[in-house]
């Protein structure tokens, strides 16, 4: 059964994808891996090239395109995030989606459901 990890944003209003800056001389995927394990605490295997992108904006920026990159994730049951309110939880692909929607309107969490769907076709 595939499962999607998402994590509160910074703020504690929505769910979302960890996600976040690369540093300097970091590879995309080696900064979503980074972010993986600081917003969720997940520690796994991830793929180098993004298997497609999301938009994305948070409170008071514009809006940005996001690289989404599949992780199998080896610790699932003993996930400890290094920033507090980031609350990770596991979700099933229709618990998933209605989480991103919550209280979002269609603009902003179609693109992130979109990538969600495509993640959930992918590894069927």
């Amino acid at each position: 059964m595939v499962r999607f990890l998402l994590v509160r944003t910074k703020g504690g209003k929505y769910w979302t994808f960890p996600k976040g800056g690369f540093k300097t001389r970091e590879q995309p995927w080696q900064g979503a891996e980074r972010e993986a394990r600081e917003e969720a605490g997940a520690i796994g295997t991830i793929e180098h090239s993004p298997f497609t992108e999301f938009e994305y904006r948070a409170v008071g920026e514009k809006v940005r395109t996001v690289p989404a990159f599949l992780m199998e994730v080896a610790n699932p049951d003993n996930l400890k995030t290094h920033e507090p309110g980031r609350k990770p939880k596991w979700f099933e692909e229709a618990d998933a989606i209605a989480a991103l929607e919550e209280d979002r309107d269609a603009i902003e969490s179609d693109s992130m459901v979109e990538a969600l769907t495509l993640a959930a076709r992918t590894l069927d």
